[in-house]
C-alpha cells in the first residue's frame, strides 16, 4: 500500500503479536471484526509505533476494564510517529481506574503520531487524575485528522482532564486536530 509491504492481520491477537514487525510495521485490518466474547483486562496492543490501515473496517464491541496499567484504549500508547487511519471503533464499552490516560482508540500518544479517518462509537469513563477523552485520551506532539467520536464521557471526581474527542491535548504548532469533532 502506498508502495509500503503490509502484513494482513484478521483479529486482535494478530496485531497485538508481541513481534517487532507488528508493534513496529505496517498492520492492514483485512475484515471487521465484531469482538463481542472478549472482555480486555488492559490495552488489546499496549505499544504501537507502526502503520496500522483499517482499510474502512470497523471494530465492534471492544471491551476493556482496567484499573492497572496507565495507558488504556485499543492501542494503548502510540510511538514515534505511528500512523493510524481509515478504522472504525463501534459500540466501545471502556472503562479505567485512577491515574490513567484512557480512550477509545488511544490511552496516550506521543511523538507525533498522527490519527487520519478514525471514528469511535460507544462509552468511556475514568475515575480520579484520569485524563479521558472519546477517541484519544492523551495526545502529546501528534495530529488528529478527519476523526470524530460520538462516545459517552463520564469522569469521575477529580479527574484531570475530560472531552469528547480528546481529554487532554498539547502539541508544536504543526500538532493539530483538523476536521474532526465530537
Amino acid at each position: 500500500i502506498n508502495g509500503q509491504r503490509y502484513s494482513f492481520d484478521k483479529s486482535l491477537n494478530a496485531i497485538a503479536r508481541d513481534t517487532p514487525a507488528h508493534r513496529n510495521g505496517n498492520s492492514p485490518l483485512a475484515n471487521t471484526l465484531t469482538d463481542k466474547n472478549n472482555q480486555y483486562f488492559s490495552s488489546p496492543i499496549p505499544a504501537f509505533s507502526g502503520n496500522f490501515e483499517g482499510l474502512g473496517n470497523t471494530i465492534s464491541n471492544l471491551t476493556i476494564h482496567s484499573d492497572s496499567g496507565s495507558q488504556v484504549g485499543l492501542f494503548g500508547e502510540l510511538l514515534s510517529s505511528a500512523v493510524i487511519r481509515d478504522l472504525g471503533l463501534t459500540a466501545v464499552n471502556i472503562g479505567g481506574g485512577a491515574g490513567q490516560a484512557i480512550g477509545a482508540l488511544v490511552g496516550y500518544s506521543v511523538s507525533h503520531p498522527t490519527v487520519t479517518n478514525v471514528y469511535a462509537t460507544g462509552s468511556i469513563s475514568g475515575e480520579k487524575d484520569s485524563a479521558i477523552g472519546g477517541l484519544v485520551g492523551v495526545s502529546t506532539f501528534g495530529s488528529i485528522n478527519n476523526s470524530y467520536a460520538d462516545v459517552s464521557v463520564s469522569a469521575g471526581d477529580g479527574a484531570f482532564a475530560a472531552g469528547g474527542l480528546v481529554g487532554f491535548f498539547e502539541g508544536d504548532p504543526g500538532d493539530v486536530i483538523d476536521r474532526s469533532y465530537a
